[in-house]
Parts: C-alpha cells; sequence; structure tokens
C-alpha cells in the first residue's frame, strides 16, 4: 500500500500513526519527505508494506533530491496494490487532485484529512471528487488520530474476503507470522527446485525441514525428531 499526495498533505502524518511516531520526519515545510520510506504494519488484521511517498508537486521541482523522490513515489504508485491519496481539507481540491484519483491504481481510498481545521464546503467537495472516482472516502485528522479507525475498517473490508470469518480461519495478523509464512514458502520452493535440478535428496528433504520449522513458529509448537526423521526416511538420505 502506497501512502501519496501533493505535499504537506498529511501523509507523513498518517504514516506516523501505522508504523508509530518518529518514524518519519513530519514538519510544515513542503517536501519534507524527499525518499520513500517503507514498514510492515498491521491495520486491524491485515498485514501491509506501507510505503510513505514524496509530495507531488503541480509545478516543477527544482530540487534535484526531491525531485528523484518524486520519480520514486509515481513507481510506487504504478505498482500498488493499494493506494491511500492524502488530500488537505483545509484547502480547495484541484485539478491534480482529480487527476491523482483517476490516474492511479483502481483499489484506493481517499483520506480526506485536517477535517478538525477544515470548511464544510471543502470537505463536501473532496466527497464529490472522490464519488466521481467511485472511491471510498474517509474523513480524518491524522494528527489527532480523529477518523483512523474508520481507514483501518476500509483497509480490512478491501483486503478481506467476505467468506473469511476473521474469529476462526486463518489469517496472517502480524509481520512475524508474515516472516514466517514467507520463509516456509521458499523453503518448499528450494525444496522443489533442489528435486527438479536433480540434487541429493537429503539437500530437498533439509529445505523442507526449515520449512517446517516456520510453519511451525507461528504456533508455537516443536519439530519433533520424529518429524524430521519420518522426513529423511522418506527421501532415503544417505543412500
Amino acid at each position: 500500500a502506497v501512502i501519496c499526495g501533493r505535499p504537506n498533505a498529511g501523509k507523513s502524518t498518517l504514516f506516523n500513526l501505522f508504523a508509530g511516531e518518529g518514524s518519519a520526519i513530519v514538519t510544515d515545510i513542503a517536501g519534507t519527505t524527499r525518499d520513500t520510506l517503507r514498514a510492515d504494519v498491521a491495520a486491524g488484521r491485515v498485514l501491509l508494506h506501507l510505503y510513505d511517498t514524496a509530495g507531488l508537486r503541480v509545478d516543477n521541482v527544482d530540487d534535484p533530491i526531491e525531485r528523484i523522490g518524486v520519480s520514486r513515489a509515481r513507481e510506487k504508485i504504478s505498482a500498488a496494490e493499494l493506494i491511500i491519496a492524502v488530500f488537505d481539507a483545509t484547502e480547495k481540491p484541484s485539478d491534480a487532485d482529480s487527476e491523482l484519483l483517476k490516474a492511479t491504481v483502481p483499489v484506493k481510498i481517499a483520506v480526506i484529512n485536517k477535517a478538525d481545521a477544515a470548511p464544510d464546503e471543502n470537505i463536501s467537495a473532496y466527497k464529490a471528487l472522490a464519488d466521481d472516482a467511485d472511491t471510498p472516502a474517509i474523513v480524518m485528522s491524522a494528527a489527532k488520530g480523529d477518523g483512523f479507525d474508520e481507514l483501518v475498517a476500509e483497509i480490512e473490508r478491501i483486503f478481506t474476503d467476505t467468506e473469511i470469518d476473521l474469529s476462526s480461519d486463518a489469517v496472517l495478523a502480524t509481520a512475524r507470522q508474515f516472516h514466517e509464512a514467507k520463509g516456509a514458502l521458499v523453503r518448499v520452493m528450494g525444496a522443489i527446485a533442489a528435486l527438479d535440478s536433480g540434487l541429493p535428496t537429503d539437500i530437498a528433504a533439509g529445505e523442507l525441514e526449515g520449512a517446517l520449522t516456520h510453519l511451525a513458529s507461528l504456533d508455537g509448537r516443536e519439530v519433533t525428531e520424529e518429524i524430521v526423521s519420518e522426513i529423511f526416511s522418506k527421501f532415503c538420505v544417505g543412500k
């Protein structure tokens, strides 16, 4: 997921709500974020690879470092599964704001930020903008945390199949669980690659043992000697 928007819209403040205070530098100076920041965060029960990006300016960027940051931001936006577009509601919507919603990936959320200091007509205008782009809108004050729960709920709705029961079905809820599941997948793929390459079967067995270790850590179970012996016997290790 990528947080994007014009400079000083409150992107880094929102990023810090997810990742923890101080993860991104926040000032009143537009263009403070010049590079892409990443954090693995939990949005409710959904794990996100969340990116904070440089502000997308309407005018030309003179600072070469900021220009690189904007270029990287556009790359992240084009590859993202979810765009969180942040708008400063203390300012009226512009054509650039409309284009941001229409030009980005299909799955997106419009965050109407700084609502505590914004006139009602601006908030209504941004809601209309989001409606035109068939985009859900969340009214927020990232600085105060107002509306954050609603944003998290919307992210959960987008990423969670309605048939999944979060209270009982298998869902990866933390970065650690995601890391372990990904590690298990890598080791299984390693075992398959070893067998396809004609390598000794004990190499494949070792990869599977590693996969079991990752999976066992998800619920605290240990990989016992019996399980390891069973794997090795199936592969006829040493024969």
